[in-house]
């Protein structure tokens, strides 16, 4: 288990004030539960990123904003697409935990792996899971291309920036099982115009907009082209 590297924690955050904020940002609302969970990850990040400069906003309005506002937006496509029942994800430069962990607290199915090389990143990861019972999520110490191709076979590689997609679709394609699915964040919409290796076919974008002052953002998923009969 990761230490704690503060004596003293903050108090508590107030779920109600983080849920009635993301009810005022998006107009959507969220179970108790999830913002408890969400409350404790962000009051943990705030903690962590004093010393640690994990993320840019210090705050927790700034980084439920700038960041997390995209899981909640996540989860809905998620619960969208034709993924298994049971689906293996991987989450690669997991970093902060964004999107992985506010994820998991509003969206639960299958099997959830962050994937972090840096040691510090790693411990905070292990150290919020300590703290918030999100099922079946793991943090995995190391680079993606030096785990096992067959145990972390998944159905859905995704990742917020830790290559440029073209990169990252080459990173994930060996981890994929048959059907599987890549998804990247984007900050432009998709252009008819850019060209993708053969292997690839173009699936959904997903425009949102996390919060009315932001710009709009968007998510591509990506597929491998199934082989000529």
């Amino acid at each position: 288990m990761a230490k704690n590297p503060f004596r003293q924690e903050p108090g508590p955050m107030d779920p109600e004030e983080v849920s009635g904020e993301i009810e005022r940002c998006t107009g959507r609302c969220i179970d108790a539960s999830s913002a408890a969970d969400l409350a404790e990850f962000l009051r943990l990040l705030v903690q962590w990123n004093a010393r640690m400069n994990l993320v840019g906003s210090r705050d927790w309005k700034g980084i439920l904003h700038h960041l997390v506002l995209d899981s909640l937006f996540l989860a809905e496509l998620l619960r969208e697409i034709n993924l298994p029942e049971e689906a293996r994800i991987l989450d690669v430069g997991a970093g902060a935990g964004i999107p992985g962990l506010p994820l998991r607290c509003l969206w639960t199915r299958g099997e959830y792996r962050l994937i972090e090389p840096r040691q510090k990143r790693a411990a905070f990861l292990q150290f919020v899971l300590s703290r918030i019972a999100l099922p079946r999520t793991e943090v995995h110490r190391s680079r993606l291309e030096d785990l096992s191709r067959h145990a972390f076979a998944a159905d859905l590689a995704l990742s917020r920036g830790v290559r440029r997609w073209p990169a990252f679709l080459d990173l994930a394609e060996p981890y994929l099982l048959p059907q599987g699915l890549v998804l990247v964040f984007s900050a432009e919409a998709w252009s008819k115009e850019t060209r993708l290796p053969d292997r690839w076919v173009f699936l959904k974008e997903q425009p949102y907009q996390p919060a009315p002052s932001m710009p709009q953002r968007y998510f591509w998923l990506f597929g491998l082209r199934k082989a000529s009969s």
